[in-house]
């Protein structure tokens, strides 16, 4: 089995056997979108084997922290990420490859390469598709759950516009398809 498939698997036993309802946006319906907004970007931008495996191995595990930490869920995602890595034993440069774009996605960082441009763009495609009212709404009853102070519509959309008007897609392809 390769490694983009392994992750699949593990990501979806991840979601199965930690099930919490409260996660509406960053469940396993968003990590699917995104995986599968990165293969099209790769294909798009015309990615090599190696970097393509890097992204959707990445993409596959770049959420997984939601599972068990809304408030440090980019620490619990890294430590979910390397203990995958670890279990297959990928030799320590493939390891820190695909760990970057995940550490420069959740802290919102320069992306460092292609990997990295490529998992943001495809993290973000609910910015422009059409149920992205849905997604939002998900998002903000999500980060309600689990956050403190609540926020309210208003303040809530606030931010939103503000993301909007500041947001760029990193890629050409991420820019066309989105």
């Amino acid at each position: 089995m390769d490694l983009v498939s392994e992750a699949k698997d593990y990501v979806k036993e991840l979601f199965l056997n930690n099930k919490n309802e409260l996660l509406l946006f960053h469940n396993i319906g968003y990590i699917n979108k995104a995986v599968n907004y990165a293969n099209q970007i790769c294909e798009m931008e015309k990615v090599g084997k190696d970097d393509r495996e890097t992204i959707l191995v990445s993409a596959w595990l770049f959420s997984t922290g939601f599972l068990f930490d809304y408030i440090d869920f980019k620490k619990q995602s890294i430590r979910i990420a390397h203990e995958f890595l670890k279990a297959r034993k990928v030799n320590a440069e493939k390891s820190e490859a695909i760990l970057m774009p995940i550490e420069t996605v959740l802290h919102n960082k320069q992306h460092e390469n292609i990997c990295g441009e490529i998992l943001y763009d495809a993290s973000e495609f609910y910015v422009a598709i059409d149920e992205f009212l849905l997604w939002v709404k998900y998002h903000r009853q999500e980060r309600n759950y689990f956050l403190k102070p609540k926020l309210t519509k208003r303040s809530f959309w606030q931010t939103v516009e503000t993301y909007l008007n500041e947001h760029e897609f990193c890629t050409r392809s991420g820019k066309a398809l989105f």
